[in-house]
Parts: C-alpha cells; sequence; structure tokens
C-alpha cells in the first residue's frame, strides 16, 4: 500500500496498487506475464538498464490507454522511458453495466468498477508497464461527470506530477474549437493544459482518439504524428493483441465480464485495423 494525499483535502489516504476485488488465476494472467517479460527484454526495460526519465499518462477511463495511448506507451519504453499510468475516474458510468444486470450479473457500481480496474491492470501490464507503476487513487472521480468536477481533476493531475516532478505528462487532447470530443476526455486535456500553461508541467503531449484524428488534422497549427515510430515490431504487435484481448477476458466466478470489449466495439475494431496511436505536441502555441 501506498500512502497518498488527498489533493483537495488534504487527507491522508492508502492508494490499492493491488487487484480490487480480486486476482483471477488463469491462463491469460500467465501470458500477460510472458508478454510483459518479452517486452521488457525488446525495450531494454530489464533490471541494470538506466531510465532515461518518466512520464505519467493519465487516462480518463480504463480502456482510454489502450484504444488511444498504446503507442505512445510503447513507445516511451522503446525510449527507455519509465511509464506511469493513473486513472482518474471510476468508469461506473458504463452502459454496459445494465446489460450486465439484465443478464443475472447484478453489480454493484464499485464492483462494476473493479471489474474494469481488472482489465485495465491486465491490458497495461500487457503492454509492458509494470504493475507497481499503475495507479488507482482513492480520490478518482466519477466517470462521465469530471467536466463538473474540474477543479478537481487538475488537483489530482497536479498531485501525481509533484509526486514525479521532472515527468513528462501524456494525456487526452484539450479541446479544440469544432472538434467534437469525449468531454471526460476534453476535460482531463484542459486540465493538463491549465497546468502547463501555469509552468507545472514542463512536456505535454496529447492524445487524438483515431475516429477524430482527421478533425484534429485539419486545425491549424496542430502537427499529428503517428505512434510508435516506424510502426509496430512483432513482440509489441502481440502485446497490442494482448491488450485488447484483456478487455474480452470472460471468467465471471473471477468478475471478468469483457466489458471493455462490450462498451464501443465500433472503436476496438477500428484500432486493431489501424494499429496505431496518433498525438501532438502541446507547446503553448496552439
Amino acid at each position: 500500500m501506498k500512502i497518498v494525499m488527498n489533493p483537495k483535502t488534504g487527507e491522508k489516504r492508502n492508494e490499492c496498487h493491488k487487484r480490487s476485488c480480486f486476482h483471477p488465476r488463469s491462463l491469460f494472467s500467465f501470458l500477460c506475464l510472458a508478454i510483459l517479460v518479452l517486452t521488457a527484454f525488446q525495450t531494454g526495460c530489464v533490471k541494470g538498464q538506466e531510465k532515461q526519465g518518466t512520464v505519467l499518462y493519465f487516462s480518463a477511463h480504463q480502456d482510454d490507454e489502450t484504444l488511444e495511448d498504446f503507442g505512445g506507451i510503447l513507445q516511451d519504453l522503446r525510449d527507455g522511458l519509465e511509464v506511469h499510468v493513473v486513472l482518474v475516474s471510476d468508469g461506473g458510468a458504463s452502459k454496459v453495466r445494465k446489460a450486465l444486470q439484465e443478464e443475472g450479473h447484478d453489480l454493484s457500481r464499485e464492483a462494476f468498477s473493479a471489474a474494469r480496474d481488472s482489465e485495465f491492470r491486465d491490458a497495461l501490464i500487457a503492454l509492458g508497464v509494470p504493475d507497481e507503476n499503475i495507479h488507482f487513487p482513492e480520490n478518482r472521480l466519477p466517470d462521465a461527470e469530471l467536466s463538473e468536477y474540474a477543479e478537481e481533476v487538475r488537483a489530482l493531475l497536479q498531485y501525481y506530477v509533484e509526486q514525479y516532478p521532472d515527468a513528462m505528462v501524456r494525456t487526452h487532447a484539450y479541446e479544440v474549437e469544432g472538434v467534437s470530443s469525449h468531454k471526460d476526455h476534453v476535460t482531463v486535456g484542459n486540465a493538463a493544459v491549465s497546468l502547463y500553461e501555469s509552468g507545472t508541467i514542463k512536456s505535454l503531449r496529447l492524445f487524438v482518439e483515431p475516429w477524430v484524428r482527421e478533425d484534429f488534422e485539419s486545425v491549424t497549427g496542430i502537427e499529428v504524428k503517428k505512434l510508435p515510430e516506424k510502426g509496430l515490431r512483432n513482440s509489441e504487435r502481440a502485446a497490442v493483441s494482448n491488450a485488447m484481448d484483456a478487455y474480452a477476458f470472460l471468467d465471471p466466478e473471477h468478475g471478468r465480464y469483457g466489458i471493455g470489449a462490450r462498451s464501443v466495439k465500433s472503436y476496438w475494431k477500428q484500432v486493431r485495423k489501424e494499429m496505431t496511436s496518433y498525438c501532438f505536441d502541446y507547446d503553448g502555441s496552439k
């Protein structure tokens, strides 16, 4: 357990670095571990390798890190960076919860969030992020309501940036006129831009959902680039596939319901086809 301070109230709390409600002993977990080892050797993230810096990813929901950010995560691991990923919301507002209830799985919001947390964790481990670098703050905010908690979102980001003061930050694209994006994503992106403008964040990279990439490319002053550079290596392609499979994994007895795969099916199809992440670096001039 890691003691963290609530950036809003100053209250000290425990941050859980373990599975929220369960720890399924399954073949899938062993496959994720195997992919982690292979990716670690390929990217140089093995014991004895000197780290070149730290990077913080802020993900609004469980699945954004794979649908949107995977190429950046793999590129950062290639570059020898220490990657941390922070989950901002509880992910409890998904319509899949109601569908599961209709199917006989009467999950509380907390249990539903815990199931999504397990998908999130397994996906990141498959991508090569160490378990201890996956963060679930106790003071994370309500899914689908982040715009109503803009100051709290900013405080949460600021807290982690202060814990890793030299870290480069990666998160969702901010609000751009004429471009429609998920309002929770925009809220997190706006908070990051605000912290950059205040000097709290020194380096900021913003990720664009593939389904709105062309809209961002049409905005003057934004240069969208593809990651990872030169495309995926074979082992990385396998890692991404396993990360996506984490969101489709079914094992109800151990709290796994394939929630992510059910929530945005068309998005998963697009990402599997393109196998690319899209982003741009923010320098304050946009």
